[in-house]
């Protein structure tokens, strides 16, 4: 008796992923149960055991989260958007809190303690009384805001870590033959460290300081507006264009310095992984050589945002100090022609020096800030990187295919079969053979797409070293499962209930149409 026909019906199946005995203990074995002499400890250990849920966790080949194509900042901090919101009420009185010092100073000196008339200390003991309450309030905000921002950054990298390493799932291994190891470890490690720096500290600076100019600009048009507009006159437009530049050239300068460490680990770590082939080929001093030219480019990179940084800040606060000095003269003349009180002059002193304070806090920040979006402009490059994985039949042309053999080779035709949908792809197979299990070997060992009957790969798909490709389309019945018997046979009886035998358990294992002769 022989049996033809192993085309009909079969799935593709992609291999390579190694064995995971752990997914099936004894390698698909049967379990032969627990020696009795541990079965008590056994049962204690899981009478003690908490129930699990189960994984809520979903995979797929297909990045359906069109979202992280498009990663930013806001989407990443929206999704916690409670927090968020919290993180900026909780900024916004940090920062009005902080700028009550010079306002209460200002009327202490106008009202307490007044040029021409004796001193009110009941004046001055309210105002000292209402700054020490505002320096308590900023303390416990500052403290709650640290907590905001500390449970937003690790929720907000959880989701991220779990997003890129799904993504770095979905890769191919042509992914992984072209990109060097330590750069797709500086996507999981320095990138997304960089973004939790920057959502947990950096960023809430960031709108602090800001916030901190923006509630200074209005503390002062409510002192005397002739006075602001002189002095926001003398400095914004100098300060925006130095920050227009700062901006620009730092955004540029931080993706040299990203690039460039991922270049510094992505050399060492494949100068590791090859240290053998190294020492064998005795090429120690071209890699010193290369490994020096990789972390020169990274210093060089280190050092162009270094000037950048050392043109801004020492800038600003040479402003500050010019704009201070026309203060100064132009505030004591008003003082001495009776149009600003000398509270109100101090209270402007005051603020000026804590408006520029929050420029030299803006340039450590924004470096943060810069580095956080560079990190994120590289995991968004990774999000848009398609997997190799065939989703359409028609990709299966840029795939290695191991097929049975056929006689159109060497060109063979693959047809497909989706509910009432066809396909028909061209292919050039890798590997033709009649044999299935050869072809099963060699898809196991990773040298393509097999197609193969399904009955041969249930256990590599149970421990995982094998996957189903294009899992909803299926090739259409192209051969039968014949029984072949002499005829001197048909009319035994025997013969026939074998048939029958095999037509009810044999073919539906197979997933093969039968016909019997």
């Amino acid at each position: 008796m022989s049996f033809g026909g192993f085309g009909g019906g079969s799935p593709m199946f992609g291999g390579g992923g190694g064995s995971r005995s752990a997914a099936a203990p004894g390698g698909g074995l049967p379990f032969a149960g627990i020696p009795s002499e541990l079965q008590d400890g056994v049962d204690n250990l899981l009478a003690r055991e908490p129930e699990y849920p189960e994984p809520s966790a979903a995979f797929g080949y297909i990045n359906n989260d069109e979202r992280s194509k498009h990663l930013n900042l806001s989407q990443l901090i929206f999704r916690h958007w409670r927090l968020g919101a919290m993180a900026v009420l909780l900024v916004c009185i940090v920062s009005v809190a902080n700028q009550l010092g010079p306002a209460l100073i200002s009327y202490a000196i106008d009202h307490g303690m007044p040029p021409a008339a004796h001193s009110n200390m009941t004046v001055v003991a309210v105002c000292a009384g209402l700054f020490l309450v505002a320096i308590l309030i900023s303390a416990l905000a500052q403290r709650s805001q640290a907590r905001v921002t500390g449970r937003l950054a690790a929720r907000v990298m959880n989701d991220l870590r779990v997003k890129v390493f799904t993504q770095l799932q979905r890769l191919g291994l042509n992914y992984y033959t072209e990109e060097k190891a330590g750069v797709i470890m500086t996507r999981m490690t320095s990138d997304i460290e960089n973004l939790q720096q920057l959502l947990q500290d950096g960023l809430a600076q960031l709108v602090a300081q800001v916030l901190t100019m923006v509630v200074i600009t209005v503390i002062l048009f409510t002192m005397n507006v002739e006075l602001t507009l002189i002095t926001l006159a003398l400095v914004v437009p100098i300060l925006t264009v130095a920050t227009i530049w700062f901006s620009r050239a730092s955004q540029d300068g931080y993706q040299r310095v990203r690039d460039g460490i991922a270049g510094v680990l992505g050399d060492l770590s494949e100068s590791l992984q090859g240290v053998r082939t190294v020492a064998a080929f005795n090429r120690q001093r071209w890699n010193v050589v290369q490994h020096r030219n990789v972390v020169g480019a990274y210093r060089d990179a280190n050092n162009h945002t270094a000037q950048i940084n050392a043109l801004y800040g020492p800038g600003t606060q040479m402003l500050g100090y010019l704009s201070q000095g026309a203060l100064l003269a132009i505030g004591g003349n008003m003082v001495l022609h009776g149009q600003l009180s000398y509270g109100q002059l101090i209270a402007f002193f005051l603020y000026l020096n804590r408006f520029f304070a929050p420029i030299q806090l803006l340039v450590q920040q924004y470096n943060t800030f810069q580095q956080g979006q560079s990190s994120v402009i590289k995991l968004r490059t990774l999000f848009r990187t398609d997997p190799s994985t065939p989703q359409r039949p028609d990709e299966l042309r840029t795939h290695d295919l191991l097929t049975p053999d056929a006689a159109e080779l060497p060109e063979f035709r693959l047809q497909l079969a989706r509910g009432a949908q066809r396909a028909e792809v061209p292919l050039t197979p890798k590997l033709a053979v009649d044999d299935p299990a050869v072809l099963h070997a060699a898809t196991a060992a990773g040298l393509g797409i097999g197609l193969l009957p399904e009955f041969l790969c249930r256990q590599g798909l149970a421990t995982g070293r094998l996957k189903v490709v294009l899992s909803e389309w299926s090739v259409p019945p192209a051969a039968a499962l014949y029984a072949l018997y002499p005829s001197a046979l048909e009319s035994d009886p025997r013969a026939q209930q074998f048939v029958d035998f095999l037509a009810a358990n044999i073919v539906p294992a197979l997933a093969l149409p039968a016909v019997a002769h």
